[in-house]
């Protein structure tokens, strides 16, 4: 059985969230795989920055829900 969205305002503001996911999930995984090869003689220092762009991420898509 199939059972159908509702329509309108409700699946127009879905679908914009999902979007806005997507998108930042694309951006936050660009960003932990193009970082500044410097940081890569030190574990730390990746872990860090790591970290750093995925609270910024976190922050942004919870700002979001509001």
């Amino acid at each position: 059985m199939r059972i159908d969205p509702p329509g309108g305002a409700w699946t127009e503001a879905a679908e914009n969230f999902y979007l806005l996911v997507k998108g930042q999930m694309k951006a936050w995984l660009e960003s932990i795989f193009n970082l500044n090869e410097s940081i890569y003689e030190s574990p730390e220092r990746l872990s860090g920055e790591v970290m750093g762009n995925l609270e910024i991420q976190v922050e942004f898509l919870l700002s979001s829900l509001d």
